[in-house]
Formats: C-alpha cells, structure tokens, sequence
C-alpha cells in the first residue's frame, strides 16, 4: 500500500466551501465513513504535466454522474423500448463511460476537462474513531477537541488513511458500489 497523495485537513473542498476536517466531523458524526475522489486534469502550456484535485465524493458524483432518463426520453421515445422501459430508467446512468452518449466532464475548480479515472478513496468509520480517541487521549482527555482543533494544534500527528475503493467508472456501471456510497 504505496502512498499516493497527502491531503491536509484545513484544505477547503471547492464545491461545499467546508474544510475537509469539517467533512470529516460530519461523516463521523453520521457514523459513516469519508469518501475523498482525487479528480485528474492536465496542464494547458504542459500536455505531460497533470494536475489533481481533491472532492468530497458525494459532491463531485453530482457533476460526474446524471441520470439519463431525460436525455433518453428527448432522443427516444421510451415507451418503445424493446427491454423494460422501467428497469431502464432505474439503471441507466449518463457518464464519462457511456457507450452512446459520453459525457464531458470539467473540474469544477479548475474548469479543466478531466482526464482518466477519477479515483475514490474511503477513510473508514472506525479509523476516524480511533484517530480522534487516540487525540483526545493525547490532549488530556479533552472530549471536546474537534478535528479541525487537532490538525491546527499538531499537524503532523494526525493522518488518516484513505484506501482505494473503486473509480467513477465503476460508479457508472455497478449498482452494489454506487449503493455503498
């Protein structure tokens, strides 16, 4: 397990305006786990040098991911499909991937197309648990010292580990995945 990124806690997710140890409180508090995507895009003067942004991945599958009934029903009429017009409806995704209408995707930051996989990496429930109780513990006990507290008082004494789950591809065409998240 290399790593790939680091990614600072008092960083602003562009598209929410919170930090991320804002992020990350709320996912704890929820009793979830955090997902972080890691959004590819490539230099404009550069074609070799890349780029990559982090998102909360709940806000970034808003912008990767549409879903395609009503761009289906304006080219096709759906009443005439020839499967089931109402599984189709539930399962068709309009993506990056799509076999018949790809879309188009730019960071919302940079206003870059991007580029490759978009990688989504999930910091477990139970890590960010331990994390915090390891720092409270550290900082006499106090119950009420938040993340954000705690990444502005000792930087370098709090990391979390994300681990790779998947990609928007594999959010675009598995519907086991797409419910994890």
């Amino acid at each position: 397990n290399a790593v790939v990124d680091e990614l600072s806690c008092a960083d602003t997710e562009s598209i929410s305006g919170s930090t991320f140890a804002y992020l990350l409180s709320e996912s704890l508090n929820g009793g979830k786990g955090f997902i972080v995507a890691r959004v590819k895009t490539k230099s404009n003067q550069d074609i070799k040098k890349v780029f990559y942004h982090y998102f909360y991945a709940a806000n970034i599958i808003q912008i990767l991911i549409k879903p395609n009934l009503s761009f289906l029903e304006s080219v096709f009429n759906l009443d005439n499909f020839k499967l089931n017009p109402e599984e189709n409806r539930k399962s068709i995704l309009r993506s990056r991937y799509h076999c018949d209408f790809p879309m188009t995707v730019k960071n919302p930051l940079t206003n870059q197309v991007i580029v490759g996989d978009v990688e989504f990496y999930l910091v477990h429930h139970t890590h960010l648990q331990n994390q915090l109780k390891l720092m409270r513990e550290i900082h006499q006990k106090n119950q009420l010292v938040d993340l954000a507290t705690l990444r502005e008082e000792n930087p370098d004494s709090f990391q979390l580990c994300a681990f790779f789950i998947g990609t928007d591809y594999t959010y675009a065409y598995n519907k086991k995945f797409r419910e994890t998240l």
